[in-house]
């Protein structure tokens, strides 16, 4: 890693710790569609193109319907987000846990990303009203959710607009993800050398690699050192029927996702792997926002950015 990364980091992580107070579980619970663990197949596909980094400039375009609150915009960067009634977009942030019904912005970080809030909710076309919740925060006001994941505006954004995007490596413009990432202050993933972003999946679920598998290299298939008993506690993430082109968060690249064959139980599986690395999950993790794997013997959390980079 080098030395302007690392301090880059060190501020960003100073500067949202503090700024970002996690708030107490609100009074309102989150009544998700469908399993918030994301077991449902339910995968965000880009239209077209990859998830390269968004031009500031973009200018989207926007689709709603008559009265909508919460509609669909595209641009060339980002293919298709989500936007208020009045042409500006809405975001998610990393240190949120998804379907805690808590934000992790709050004080001075609300002036620079006040929330987003509708009561009866009305959406635009392409959008289902239920993926839309409401919880309590602490601070008495209430925040709208998109599948457990809080919704914000960017101050600095005008109508039709994404500037905010990859703000700090947390802050992204609000999709339907295949892919996300979640931020804690004790947690340093593999590949980076202080805390930072590790990758999850849309509903929140950390995902891990296996330090003792051999990854895909040179065209050859990875191979899982993980086999039996071993996939009871560590589940590999089967890929779905149609990779195609995932909806990720700009701090990914689509050329990194991949998968691989192999038989597990008897059956033939598609497992995902991320930069060659087989992926997995880990049962004891109860809820999103759960690291119970992370440092159990060779098993590893990792920064999508920096991994497979070997931590020293």
């Amino acid at each position: 890693m080098h030395d302007k990364t690392r301090n880059g980091r060190m501020m960003v992580l100073a500067a949202l710790l503090a700024t970002a107070c996690a708030e107490p579980r609100a009074s309102t619970p989150y009544a998700a569609s469908g399993d918030p663990y994301g077991a449902t197949p339910d995968y965000g596909q880009a239209s077209s193109g990859g998830s390269a980094a968004p031009a500031a400039s973009a200018t989207p375009t926007q689709t709603v319907a008559a009265n909508a609150d919460v509609a669909t915009a595209s641009s060339a960067a980002f293919q298709m987000y989500f936007a208020d009634g009045l042409g500006r977009a809405l975001y998610m942030f990393a240190n949120d846990v998804p379907g805690s019904n808590t934000s992790a912005c709050a004080g001075a970080c609300l002036e620079k990303w006040p929330t987003f809030d509708v009561k009866n909710i009305q959406v635009g076309n392409g959008l289902t009203a239920t993926d839309f919740t409401r919880f309590q925060r602490a601070d008495g006001a209430w925040q709208t959710s998109f599948k457990g994941h809080p919704l914000y505006r960017f101050a600095s954004d005008a109508a039709h607009t994404v500037t905010g995007d990859g703000m700090g490596g947390r802050w992204f413009v609000a999709r339907d993800y295949f892919a996300f990432v979640a931020a804690k202050p004790e947690l340093t993933p593999q590949g980076a050398s202080m805390p930072a972003p590790y990758l999850t999946n849309r509903a929140g679920r950390t995902v891990y690699v296996f330090m003792n598998d051999t990854a895909a290299n040179s065209g050859a298939a990875p191979v899982s050192a993980c086999v039996d008993k071993c996939l009871d506690a560590w589940p590999a993430w089967n890929a779905p029927a149609i990779l195609g082109t995932p909806v990720l968060p700009s701090s990914m690249n689509r050329s990194d996702f991949a998968q691989f064959e192999r038989v597990v139980a008897g059956a033939t599986i598609k497992q995902l792997t991320y930069r060659g690395w087989p992926l997995y999950f880990h049962t004891p993790d109860a809820a999103p926002g759960d690291t119970t794997g992370h440092m159990t013997g060779a098993w590893r959390a990792i920064d999508p950015l920096a991994f497979p980079m070997i931590q020293r």
